[in-house]
């Protein structure tokens, strides 16, 4: 069921202004996912709280316990076969494609468990998303879209249609009642999502698991704005949107 706005979420409780790390080209998935694995770490050990803005070349990333399925190696090898390559990834969800066209947001940082919850953490992932889309003219809603790829209650739809997928990791910060958070993004800009379907439909086969998304129910800024520049062109506008509302140009908190 879709939500309308909501009041925007306060800045985490305990975080200051975010560190800002931005790639505005596709760099590789592996490198990233290890990056976000160990800045959860750095972060822990007393860094700073960071947001992170980035791009990814092609890939299928996957919930880590799906590479234990006895089909893993032969249904993965043959996708990177394909110029697919498949990477476990740390929070939960179903298989997810990265290629170039798909933005990514991460907000890494330390809250104390019992004052933020995972909704509160989601509403404020969803929050600068909300408002940077606003800003090409388009209204989002929050909830869960039947039928899309790796469908969640607190992704981001236009016109009914699924445009930001998000997923959650929280991991002890190494004293009671402490966490480190990891809330990340997956924002369709203008990726060629028939293409990424397609992948994510052969490799599930693969593996022997059910296909239970249908690509009409997803859909890109690109297709909605109709704008057939290439993709790093729509990419980079929309990174800039994001830059403004997080430096508070378009705050979203409170």
């Amino acid at each position: 069921m879709m939500s309308p706005d909501p009041p925007a979420e306060p800045t985490p409780p305990g975080v200051g202004r975010w560190r800002l790390q931005i790639e505005r080209d596709p760099v590789s998935t592996a490198e990233w996912l290890r990056a976000e694995e160990a800045l959860l770490d750095r972060v822990r050990n007393g860094e700073p709280s960071s947001c992170l803005i980035w791009q990814a070349t092609r890939a299928i990333v996957l919930p880590r316990p799906l590479t234990d399925l006895p089909a893993f190696a032969d249904a993965a090898a043959g996708m990177e076969a394909r110029g697919w390559p498949v990477l476990p990834r740390l929070s939960g969800g179903t298989p997810v494609p990265q290629m170039p066209g798909v933005l990514n947001l991460s907000f890494v940082y330390p809250v104390a468990s019992n004052l933020w919850s995972l909704e509160a953490a989601y509403r404020h992932l969803l929050a600068p998303l909300r408002l940077a889309t606003r800003s090409f003219g388009l209204e989002t809603d929050a909830g869960e879209v039947t039928g899309s790829l790796c469908a969640g209650r607190f992704d981001l739809a236009i016109g009914g249609r699924k445009f930001v997928g998000t997923a959650q990791r929280r991991r002890s910060g190494g004293r009671p009642g402490l966490s480190i958070i990891l809330a990340h993004a997956t924002l369709w800009i203008a990726p060629d999502l028939d293409r990424a379907c397609a992948a994510v439909g052969d490799f599930l086969t693969a593996l022997g698991r059910p296909v239970d998304f249908r690509r009409e129910t997803m859909t890109t800024l690109a297709a909605e704005l109709g704008d057939s520049r290439p993709a790093e062109f729509l990419t980079g506008e929309f990174t800039n949107a994001l830059l403004r509302v997080l430096d508070g140009a378009e705050s979203p908190r409170r």
